[in-house]
């Protein structure tokens, strides 16, 4: 795995550790899933070092950065912030994969003059109406293993959480393997084991406002991935203008740990093409 170069980010109440590949001055701020941490783009970085100075960082509760005790959407943004301006980046480009992809939408929204793209892989949306459930397979399978975190039973907490994440739900379990699955599994466990405390709701509502988003926009899925995530992207591309939709075949939620050139490919096109 290419680890970059480690840094740590003071924003004000809390120290975050990132990594960070290339140099230049664009800036593309790599932000992980609530299942990961920052170690999840670190095949993927080195990939797209050329293109500017990459940044990936443990949000708050994940990896190596602390917990908060109030943790808010409000602050989560404060934090992306204070990487984009430790960098000394005029704007960036923010990757953001499932909560990380909720969150940097959260961010373009309100500072605007900060973003100059989105690529989205899988993401969440805030404020999304509860019309996208999971259907009854994959609630039970992460019933099961919320019990299993519940009962300290982490293992098996943590499979559960990498058939639905990594493997896909509707896919056997191991699909993924090898150095991508023996990393999500760390990554997953660290998850279940610190369970970081949810966001508390400040207000932030994304869905209604896509239509507003004038970032240049890609999401990209994989078709093995959860109902509610293969019912709600494909919406949200509607909703923002010029937004392009991709789906990979053969992947689930997190494509960046199954192919990562694939991904940076993607993320590349993205980039030269301003959407």
């Amino acid at each position: 795995m290419g680890a970059g170069e480690y840094v740590i980010i003071d924003a004000g109440s809390a120290r975050l550790a990132a990594e960070a590949w290339g140099a230049g001055e664009r800036g593309i701020v790599l932000l992980h899933p609530g299942v990961a941490d920052r170690r999840i783009w670190r095949s993927m970085a080195p990939l797209i070092q050329d293109l500017g100075r990459c940044v990936a960082y443990d949000r708050r509760g994940y990896g190596e950065s602390p917990a908060s005790e109030k943790p808010s959407v409000e602050q989560e943004m404060q934090d992306l912030a204070a990487v984009i301006a430790h960098f000394g980046f005029d704007g960036a480009w923010l990757a953001g994969n499932s909560m990380g992809g909720a969150l940097a939408v959260d961010f373009a929204l309100t500072h605007p003059a900060l973003v100059e793209g989105l690529f989205l892989v899988a993401p969440g949306f805030s404020g999304t109406p509860g019309i996208f459930p999971m259907d009854p397979h994959e609630m039970g399978i992460e019933e099961a293993a919320l019990a299993a975190e519940q009962d300290g039973d982490f293992g098996t907490a943590a499979e559960g959480v990498l058939h639905i994440w990594l493997d896909g739900p509707r896919s056997l379990v191991g699909r993924v393997k090898g150095e991508a699955r023996a990393l999500a599994r760390e990554m997953a466990l660290g998850a279940v084991r610190n369970s970081p405390p949810e966001l508390e709701d400040d207000g932030v509502a994304s869905w209604p406002l896509l239509p507003t988003l004038d970032a240049p926009t890609t999401i990209l899925l994989g078709d093995l991935d959860v109902t509610e995530v293969l019912a709600t992207c494909p919406v949200a591309a509607a909703a923002i203008p010029g937004c392009s939709l991709l789906t990979l075949p053969d992947r689930a939620h997190m494509p960046q740990l199954e192919d990562p050139a694939q991904v940076a490919a993607v993320l590349r096109e993205a980039i030269s093409t301003g959407n």
